[in-house]
């Protein structure tokens, strides 16, 4: 059976380069971590609804009073939440160096479908809060850009249009502002553009039509600043 869920992974469009032994082994990775460190498998779960990109690793001591208890203890101590990275790096499922924690998106395929769909629920909603609760600052600041050209591929890979979560929308919506004050207007554009299609919508929760009035104003600023010409392409999309 665990031979064939790798295989069926495999086939479902994962990069050839990862081995089918390798996959295999993976399988059983989880479970056994499960049992050897239960806080480092409850990390490995967040970081499996995140991005298959470098996961900032003080990004969860910030959120620390977001956490749950077997988190939140090693988070608030420098000691413990090194040997939780260490242990997490020891389990093969994720490398920790000083870029921070890299899961690739096999692991992270396996560790989802390992999970019982409500630990998987509340796995992907602490995602949602890690990235709310680590917002780099002021988006007109310069400085802060790295920071948010960090988060962003973290912050797509989660259904922003279908959160609940208000701080998260928040952030995407600072997010768009990042792209356009970096001077990528067109991305911005597009993020705004697809939040606003989904939280617009009158018929969705009160707070989400809210939400998308907001954006609807930022989508007109930015189809300003790209000029006339955006403004006609773009139009039939948001109206």
């Amino acid at each position: 059976m665990l031979g064939s869920c790798a295989a069926q992974l495999m086939g479902e469009g994962q990069p050839s380069s990862y081995p089918r032994p390798l996959a295999a082994v993976t399988v059983l990775a989880p479970d056994r971590l499960r049992g050897q460190d239960p806080a480092a498998a409850e990390l490995a779960g967040v970081c499996a609804f995140l991005a298959p990109e470098p996961v900032p690793p003080e990004w969860f001591p910030a959120a620390a009073a977001v956490l749950p208890v077997a988190l939140a203890g090693p988070a608030a101590d420098p000691v413990a939440w090194r040997q939780l990275l260490a242990s997490l790096g020891r389990s093969a499922l994720a490398r920790v160096d000083s870029s921070g924690l890299l899961m690739h998106r096999l692991t992270q395929a396996i560790i989802r479908i390992s999970l019982p769909p409500d630990q998987a629920e509340a796995a992907r909603d602490l995602a949602e809060a890690v990235l709310a609760a680590s917002q780099p600052g002021d988006t007109d600041i310069p400085g802060t850009w790295p920071a948010w050209a960090r988060l962003l591929p973290h912050l797509l890979v989660l259904d922003l249009a279908a959160t609940s979560n208000p701080d998260l929308r928040e952030l995407a919506r600072k997010e768009a502002r990042y792209l356009i004050m970096r001077g990528d207007p067109r991305s911005s554009l597009d993020l705004a553009s697809h939040l606003y299609q989904r939280w617009r919508d009158p018929l969705s929760r009160p707070v989400h039509h809210v939400d998308g009035e907001h954006v609807g104003l930022r989508l007109a600023r930015y189809r300003w600043t790209l000029g006339p010409s955006v403004v006609q392409l773009k139009v039939a999309d948001s109206v």
